[in-house]
């Protein structure tokens, strides 16, 4: 076995371990005629792959290996001497497959790789295959990475790059980072090809709608509705989540049929951040209270920034003036949901769709 000029040993390796031109040569492994047979039995069963006799009478002059077992063969090769153990992705496909010769039990078979060259074509198709909210976070995050880089030929050299990706994606990156001049592309070695996408590729384009596993917080203070909280609690478990309490005090409060409400977490203790969707549901004095209470307007402001379904009473009329969100805007947020008894199923299946990411462009600014 020969590295080729890649140094850093296979279970430490990242992309940039890979040299461009890099030759590496790994095996021998030796075709095993049982094997050959037991392979092609189940998974490719023509003459040639296991019968002795009937293979000797065709073409190839005798037993040959299936080439998908070749593939596997060269495969496990590659697993184990080549590919990033710890950073290896999964891989969209192969471009061109070809059995040059036939393989015959005794064959020894050994790999020459070269490392990729084209360091372009699949990062293109990951980013053509995502949403577009997806698109917007990772522009998003290049720009927030690339600004705490205090030297300038870093982000240049980035950009340099990107444009081979994306010249869209790279040309919002470079308006996020402030940079005016032309970006200039880096050497590339192989120019990257079109790929069609893979929805395979999205979160968001294979998620389905569901609230198994999630949590649903449900701010309450005393006098709230105790059978608005028993509805909404049945509901959210119904539906496979989790359902949690946050009140002003740990000790919880008293609804408004006099009974305790116990509390999950205090305010402070249980931030909109941890829930996945959250119901405000105060009473009407108790939203006035809630509204003077800088974690409580934090909590709805960021569920409202972070784009979560938010359901709420009347009640949380103050919270929503502090706040500074209008349920009654111009435009109809479709995960800001009053609440009520006939409105609970309503706050589940659209808290089950996930966030609202039409509300995205009112709360920050999309590059």
């Amino acid at each position: 076995m020969t590295t080729g000029g890649i140094y850093v040993p296979v279970n430490q390796r990242y992309f940039e371990d890979f040299v461009p031109g890099a030759i590496a040569e790994f095996g021998p492994v030796e075709v095993d005629e049982a094997e050959v047979v037991a392979f092609a039995e189940r998974y490719d069963p023509q003459p040639i792959h296991i019968d002795p006799d009937a293979a000797e009478k065709g073409p190839f002059g005798g037993l040959i290996a299936s080439g998908w077992h070749t593939a596997s063969l060269v495969m496990r090769l590659l697993v184990d001497n080549y590919l990033a153990r710890d950073a290896s992705l999964a891989s969209p496909g192969i471009d061109e497959l070809r059995w040059l010769w036939p393989v015959r039990p005794g064959d020894q078979l050994r790999v020459r790789p070269e490392s990729f060259a084209d360091h372009y074509t699949q990062a293109r198709m990951f980013f053509a295959s995502q949403t577009e909210p997806e698109q917007n976070h990772i522009v998003a995050a290049l720009v927030f990475e690339l600004s705490k880089c205090v030297v300038p030929r870093v982000r240049e050299a980035v950009l340099s790059r990107l444009i081979h990706i994306d010249e869209t994606l790279a040309t919002r990156v470079a308006t996020g980072l402030g940079l005016r001049g032309k970006i200039t592309p880096a050497d590339a070695p192989v120019p990257a090809k079109d790929m069609a996408p893979s929805p395979m590729l999205s979160i968001l384009a294979k998620a389905q709608a569901t609230l198994q596993g999630r949590k649903i917080g449900c701010l309450v203070t005393d006098g709230s509705d105790a059978k608005l909280i028993t509805a909404l609690k049945a509901a959210t478990l119904a539906a496979g989540a989790v359902f949690e309490v946050v009140a002003p005090t740990i000790g919880g409060v008293i609804a408004d049929n006099g009974d305790l409400v116990p509390a999950d977490h205090k305010i402070e203790g249980g931030p909109s951040v941890v829930f996945d969707a959250v119901a405000i549901a105060p009473s009407k004095d108790g939203g006035a209270e809630l509204a003077l209470q800088a974690e409580a307007v934090n909590f709805l402001r960021d569920a409202f920034g972070h784009l979560k379904v938010i359901a709420y009473t009347p009640g949380a009329a103050p919270l929503f003036a502090k706040a500074a969100v209008s349920p009654d805007g111009d435009d109809k947020d479709a995960g800001l949901i009053p609440l009520d008894a006939g409105s609970v199923d309503a706050f589940i299946d659209s808290a089950a769709k996930g966030r609202i990411w039409a509300r995205e462009p009112m709360v920050r600014k999309v590059v």
